[in-house]
């Protein structure tokens, strides 16, 4: 190396190769020095190494500056021959040094370089190992991913699955409601037709009780049809306590609505026209029918009568068929005052002496005689007063409660049946009877009788 440029704060030149490589003016910065190695020769080379006052750097292939402490005392010697180069050992003695030629300091550039050039190759080697392993734990971090995506994918396609499933489902249940829907909508006709038929069954059915009634009290067949059962229970409240009836005389054998049936005498229909006011309220309504029933409660303090149904059996008289003619049908016969009421077929029509013994028109009374046929009778006394009439029949038969009056020409022999097949039961002589032309037998142990 030759000292071309020994002004202090100056960069040296160095010459490498004959060429002579030049120096710009630079200040002394260390951290300016890379981009001297971007610097070429007169001659186009690349530049290899410069030095300062206190630095000796080595441009390496990647055009970095590679600087090292430099002391210029230790190339003071003149002792150096062919291009060579004195490295001082001590530096207050001037003959301590040491000769290194250019190839020597080439070696040593090489040497340097290749240590760097080495240490660089380690570095790369540790960049590529760490990108390796950065590679191989991308390449886990893939397949890991890759497995998540087949795992998702694998979830997506059995969620895709039930989802489809889900709308089957939703759709078959929609189907479903939709019937309902449909049912429901004719549940709904129907019943909407149900209720229209249903309020005209029910006006047909109270339209028919009024005409009914009508026709009854029309035919003096009275009765309460007419009133609305709604209503039923405010009648018979307001008629109990108008004629101070209690529960304990009307008793439970027949219902409360039928006693107060019972108790009507007179009925009447009036038909009133409607008002201006109720006109204009309801333009269908021309009048209404105002039912007036009138009823009769019997007196308390009266006395009573026992009534007895009247049956004329025939019986024989004189080789003939005779029985009483001219009998009341129900007579009543008070024991302590001996009065007499009477009511023949026709009058008894109205009146119920099995329930409960009514009657809308009270008869006569009159006091018993004995030339009376009924007192005749009640006294086993000679029927002197009766009258007779003729009797067609060979046979009469009338029950009386769980009696049979028999009336016949003969006496007749019968047998008793147990079966009720006649024709397939065997006559024991044990079980025949004899009865008498008048006689009043009753069948036990549900027999019956089987006469010639």
């Amino acid at each position: 190396m030759s000292n071309d440029s020994p002004a202090t704060g100056y960069l040296r030149y160095s010459k490498s190769g004959g060429n002579n490589i030049v120096v710009s003016y630079i200040r002394n910065v260390v951290a300016k020095y890379h981009t001297l190695c971007n610097k070429t020769t007169s001659k186009g080379s690349p530049l290899l190494c410069f030095v300062d006052d206190d630095y000796f750097c080595l441009c390496d292939i990647n055009n970095i500056a590679q600087c090292f402490p430099y002391n210029k005392k230790f190339d003071q010697c003149k002792q150096c021959l062919a291009q060579g180069r004195c490295i001082k050992g001590d530096i207050d003695t001037p003959s301590d040094y040491l000769f290194q030629s250019k190839a020597e300091v080439l070696a040593v550039v090489n040497v340097v370089q290749t240590a760097n050039l080495r240490s660089e190759v380690k570095t790369i080697q540790n960049v590529l190992r760490n990108v390796d392993q950065a590679t191989l734990s991308n390449q886990a971090q893939i397949l890991h991913l890759s497995e998540g995506q087949l795992k998702l994918a694998l979830e997506l396609n059995n969620t895709q699955v039930a989802l489809n499933k889900t709308i089957a489902l939703v759709n078959e249940h929609a189907s479903i409601v939709r019937q309902q829907e449909d049912a429901l909508r004719l549940v709904l006709s129907q019943t909407v037709f149900l209720s229209t038929r249903l309020a005209s069954v029910v006006h047909s059915i109270e339209t028919y009780f009024i005409h009914t009634s009508i026709e009854k009290i029309l035919s003096n067949e009275l009765n309460l049809l007419f009133v609305h059962r709604q209503d039923i229970s405010k009648v018979v409240d307001s008629v109990l306590q108008t004629m101070d009836i209690t529960g304990d005389e009307i008793g439970s054998s027949l219902p409360t609505i039928e006693i107060i049936t019972q108790l009507l005498v007179r009925q009447q229909i009036d038909f009133v026209q409607t008002t201006t006011a109720e006109s204009a309220d309801d333009t269908s309504l021309i009048g209404k029918l105002m039912f007036t029933s009138f009823s009769a409660a019997p007196n308390k303090n009266q006395a009573p009568f026992a009534v007895y149904e009247l049956i004329p059996i025939p019986f024989n008289q004189n080789n003939k068929r005779l029985r009483l003619a001219q009998m009341p049908a129900y007579p009543g016969i008070n024991s302590k005052s001996h009065q007499l009421v009477r009511w023949s077929k026709e009058e008894a029509a109205a009146c119920d002496f099995l329930q409960m013994t009514t009657c809308r028109e009270s008869p006569v009374r009159r006091k018993e005689t004995q030339n009376d046929c009924i007192y005749q009778l009640l006294t086993d006394a000679k029927l002197e007063d009766c009258r007779v009439e003729y009797f067609a029949g060979k046979l009469f038969v009338h029950r009386v409660g769980q009696y049979w009056a028999i009336s016949t020409i003969n006496a007749t022999k019968c047998h008793t049946v147990a079966t009720p097949e006649i024709e397939q039961h065997l006559l024991h002589g044990n079980e025949e009877i004899t009865i008498s032309s008048m006689a009043l037998i009753t069948t036990m142990n549900a027999k019956s009788l089987a006469c010639d």
